[in-house]
């Protein structure tokens, strides 16, 4: 059974028909897209990323609710844990972000890469209120060159990037990678051999969210790939 107030999260519950019991999900502000349900005891909510509280996206991710499993609140029937999604590689991604940007740096990981950013002169202000995150963001994949291709909306590339145009180092998925600035859009472009059939995403701050002596954090994009589906 599904129900939404006006402006809060949709919340999904477990109703059963012969007791008349019923039993709430545990997703709390965040906005569910589905739900799988496997048996009375373990439920999947599909979290969309986003939440009634800000505007702040992540990527889209799972909530396992499992009944009674670590529960010390004897109210609450069900513990959720909360996973990441392996997208499919042509599974193509639109998430929302600040404006404004800059694209700071690119690293290169064991099974993917990370990107960071700052704001671009002027607009500090801007980039530190509420929170800091990065750019709006499409993610998408070209089957026919292999190419996994990340475009930031309103970034600019640092010029010490700019001057690299392609990062030479690889990986277990990675042959190559080449950035390159069009208008106001950054955009990276990664060359992928075979492996590469599934990925997962994930934004955060260097300061988790909590102001440090003046310290706003560094917000950052990972990305990592796959040659499965299975965690």
């Amino acid at each position: 059974m599904e129900s939404q107030a006006s402006t809060m999260a949709n919340h999904f519950a477990l109703y059963n028909v012969k007791t008349g019991s019923k039993n709430t999900l545990p997703n709390g502000i965040n906005f569910i897209d589905t739900a799988k349900i496997f048996d009375e005891n373990n439920i999947i909510l599909y979290a969309k990323g986003t939440n009634s509280e800000s505007a702040w996206q992540g990527f889209p991710y799972e909530i396992d609710c499992i009944r009674g499993i670590g529960n010390t609140n004897q109210d609450i029937e069900f513990t959720s844990i909360d996973k990441e999604i392996k997208f499919p590689i042509d599974k193509s991604l639109s998430l929302n972000g600040k404006e404004k940007e800059v694209l700071t740096d690119i690293r290169v990981t064991v099974n993917g890469f990370q990107v960071c950013f700052g704001p671009q002169k002027g607009s500090e202000v801007e980039f530190m209120a509420d929170y800091v995150d990065c750019p709006s963001t499409s993610l998408s994949y070209d089957d026919t060159t292999g190419e996994f291709s990340l475009k930031f909306q309103d970034t600019i590339i640092d010029n010490s990037l700019l001057k690299l145009n392609e990062i030479s180092q690889n990986n277990t998925f990675i042959k190559s990678l080449s950035i390159k600035q069009n208008n106001n859009t950054a955009i990276i472009k990664i060359s992928l051999n075979d492996r590469a059939k599934y990925y997962t995403g994930k934004k955060g701050s260097t300061d988790c969210g909590i102001e440090y002596k003046g310290d706003i954090g560094i917000p950052y994009m990972d990305i990592e790939f796959f040659k499965n589906n299975i965690f």
